[in-house]
């Protein structure tokens, strides 16, 4: 994306990206973070900052898919908690900074 001249939000996004995919796979010899969660949370991060409807809309669903993680039992509480809080912190990178 360098090379092409991508602007600075695309090049960040993807470094961003791939440090979640890395943290992920790190993370995940000693818990099993939710990677649904993560990237629901990541996106409506990124929506959020592309209009506030947007962002509610998907926010809204983000919370619906970290509910249906706990109720079919494919996470516990930590593991779906540390999922969001790495998605949000990837959003708010690509996005806000």
């Amino acid at each position: 994306m360098w090379w092409l001249h991508a602007p600075g939000y695309m090049i960040r996004g993807g470094i961003v990206t791939l440090t979640l995919f890395l943290v992920s796979w790190l993370v995940n010899f000693a818990l099993k973070l939710s990677l649904h969660a993560l990237f629901d949370f990541y996106c409506t991060m990124v929506l959020f900052r592309i209009g506030w409807g947007w962002g509610t809309v998907a926010f809204v669903l983000a919370l619906l898919v970290a509910w249906s993680r706990l109720f079919l039992q494919r996470h516990t509480p930590a593991e779906l908690a540390t999922g969001i809080l790495l998605g949000v912190a990837g959003g708010f990178v690509t996005a806000w900074s």
